[in-house]
This record gives C-alpha cells, sequence and structure tokens, in this order.
C-alpha cells in the first residue's frame, strides 16, 4: 500500500486576542487551490501574493550527498501586478520571511538537531527582464553676439551646438536572498519589479510566476509577505502619500501564514531534483506567460456566384 504523505494545516493569521496574541483561522480546507498570502495597494496599482497551496510539494533535502536529511518544502507564489493606464508602478517589492513558532524556537535553541526554518539557495525565476528600449533626445543651443552703437548695432557670427543622447531601459525581475533582525540564517527572499521607465504601458505579463525551496522544522513556522512599492509619476506618489501617511504601513500589505503538522510529519519525498530545477522551471513559466496579441477581425466581402 502507497505510504500517504501529510500535509500541513494552513491558516492565517485574522485579529489579535485578548491575551495579546494573535488567531488564525484554517483555510486549505475551504480554498479549492490558492489564497492570498498578501496584498498591497500603491495608489490605484494593486499587487497580489497568490498562495498555490495546491502544488506545494514537502518532503526532504539531502538525498545523496552526504548531508543530513533535512525537513523540507517547495511553495509556489503567482505574484499579480494589476496596473491601471492612469497610474503605473516604478517599482514594487515582494518581501517574503520565514520565522519559527516562538513555541517550537525555543525547543529548537536547546535541540541543536533540529533545523531552522530557513529558504535554500533554490529559487526562481532568479532573473528575468524585457527587451531594451531606447529613445534619443537632441539639445540644441545657439549663441549669437549682437553689437549696438548710438543705436544702431547688428549680430555677428553665431556658434551652435548639438547634443545627442541616447537612454535605453528595459523592465526587470529579480529575487534575492537576505536575513531579518537578528537572525543569522537567510530567512528573508525579496522579489523587485522594476518597471520599463520607456514604455507608456506594461509589455510583460501581469503575472509572474515564483517559488523556493525551503528547510524547516517539521512542527510549526510562520510565512509572512509584505508588499511594497513606488509610483512613476511624482503626482501619483504625492496623492499616495497624502491619501495614505507617507511611509505608514497599512494593515493590508502585510499578511502571515502558518504551517503547522499536528500529526508529525510523514513526507517521504525526496526534494532535490526538483529544487535544483526551480530557477529554470520558473524562467521557462515566466516565458510561455506572455501576453497574447490578437489581431483586428478581416472584413467579410461576399463576392457574387458567377455561372
Amino acid at each position: 500500500m502507497a505510504h500517504q504523505s501529510t500535509r500541513p494545516m494552513l491558516m492565517t493569521k485574522v485579529r489579535q486576542n485578548k491575551y495579546g496574541r494573535h488567531d488564525y483561522e484554517r483555510f486549505d480546507h475551504l480554498a479549492s487551490s490558492h489564497r492570498s498570502a498578501g496584498r498591497g495597494k500603491i495608489g490605484k496599482v494593486e499587487v497580489d501574493c497568490r498562495f498555490i497551496f495546491t502544488k506545494s510539494q514537502w518532503g526532504y533535502l539531502g538525498a545523496g550527498n552526504g548531508h543530513p536529511k533535512i525537513p523540507a518544502g517547495i511553495v509556489y507564489l503567482d505574484l499579480v501586478f494589476r496596473q491601471p493606464s492612469t497610474c503605473r508602478l516604478q517599482s514594487a517589492t515582494v518581501e517574503i520571511t520565514l520565522e519559527e513558532d516562538e513555541a517550537e524556537g525555543q525547543v529548537a535553541k536547546r535541540d541543536t538537531s533540529s533545523c531552522p526554518v530557513k529558504f535554500t539557495i533554490h529559487y526562481g525565476p532568479r532573473d528575468i527582464r524585457g527587451r531594451q528600449r531606447s529613445m534619443q533626445t537632441t539639445q540644441v543651443k545657439s549663441f549669437i553676439p549682437e553689437i549696438h552703437v548710438g543705436g544702431t548695432g547688428g549680430g555677428g557670427v553665431g556658434v551652435r551646438s548639438e547634443k545627442t543622447t541616447e537612454t535605453a531601459s528595459r523592465w526587470n525581475f529579480s529575487g534575492h536572498l537576505s536575513s531579518s533582525d537578528g537572525s543569522q540564517w537567510d530567512n528573508v527572499l525579496k522579489w523587485d519589479m522594476e518597471e520599463n521607465f520607456l514604455e507608456a504601458e506594461s509589455m510583460h505579463s501581469n503575472v509572474i510566476h515564483t517559488a523556493f525551496a525551503f528547510e524547516h522544522n517539521a512542527k510549526a513556522f510562520y510565512m509572512t509577505v509584505e508588499v511594497k512599492g513606488k509610483l512613476a509619476r511624482v503626482k501619483d506618489r504625492l496623492k499616495n502619500k497624502l491619501k495614505f501617511g507617507g511611509s505608514q504601513k497599512k494593515e493590508q500589505e502585510t499578511v502571515t501564514t502558518k504551517f503547522e503538522w499536528k500529526k508529525g510529519y510523514s513526507c517521504p519525498m525526496w526534494l532535490d531534483k526538483m529544487a535544483r530545477d526551480l530557477p529554470y522551471d520558473m524562467e521557462y513559466a515566466n516565458m510561455a506567460n506572455v501576453p497574447v496579441e490578437i489581431p483586428d477581425p478581416s472584413p467579410v466581402e461576399f463576392h457574387p456566384s458567377t455561372t
């Protein structure tokens, strides 16, 4: 009989109780395939982080390489950028932080064999970018001296110069690892989107597929997603600052998901190869996910039949 793998209970933070702790509400048995794991609104631009939890993989890393067998997982997130034509992004950052449960963290400090929750070097896409666009601007300067004596005068020989400058830009999406304050492990993954300022509208798909592999303690941990960004136009940035009070965080920008195995961790799958292939697999997934341009319908012509 096939071995049945255990999957974690998935819960999201909903409110703070009277004891100062946050309550969590389970959702994996209610949603069919995905749920928002974080959402931010920058002006009129909306950025949503969809957690595709049915694609998640659970098992171990360390197969056949002499390293210890470490509980691990692979999580898939779709980043959705909704930009109206009247409001464009200059840049956006989706920051993902992994943290241990406080109670489990105290146990891990006493048990040196317990694995800390941290990202591996396997995530994707690492760096994808659009086609480079360029624009030429010409600046013309002219100087013609004039001499006036006794009410009469005239112009001399002038000097005229031209300077042509070429500006190039492209959109770019990249990820990099870091650590939060007080952590010695890579427990933060940042995805950065830089838009092409030479394009009137975004030429990339509004959905960027991402995934990452990480190690965990096989008990309980948290994934927090925070969305930040900057608008392209100065007047839009001023409107947004006046509306939301500058850098003050809005509650909607940070969402925490809790992963917990209450019945023990039984996930026999080895994830090493799948983890190593993530950078290339996610590059391909985004390459295949390009906007499709549908041509205008051709006019229909009717010709009388000839006999």
